[in-house]
């Protein structure tokens, strides 16, 4: 029994191979790409979790910059208040530490005192 394909037969044949080659090809990268979408969910739940916390630690380091602010600023007008004692306690260290020099009897040329 001799049967004749023609062309447009062995064309719609490689059509269908082709087709039946995609539909496995497809199969196969879904398969492989389940695993993927999961520990991608894994991934950003971690990541709304991460980035939760880090606003949430964001907030408090606000609130403690602000106080700092705060503390500086009152450290700053307490120094800015008290710069003549500030100045006074300098200057007597820096007299005792002539007095040291002369009794201990060192040269003059050792400078170690505080002021610039």
């Amino acid at each position: 029994m001799n049967t004749a394909l023609t062309l447009k037969e062995v064309g719609l044949i490689l059509i269908f191979l082709a087709l039946l080659v995609l539909i496995v090809y497809l199969i196969v990268l879904v398969r492989a790409l389940i695993p993927s979408a999961k520990s991608m969910s894994k991934i950003l739940k971690d990541g709304e979790e991460i980035s939760g916390k880090a606003a949430e630690a964001t907030r408090s380091v606000e609130g403690i910059v602000g106080n700092v602010g705060s503390t500086v600023s009152g450290i700053s007008s307490i120094v800015k208040g008290n710069t003549g004692r500030f100045m006074l306690l300098t200057s007597l260290i820096n007299a005792l530490l002539v007095l040291r020099r002369f009794l201990a009897g060192e040269d003059e040329e050792d400078d170690t005192s505080f002021e610039d």
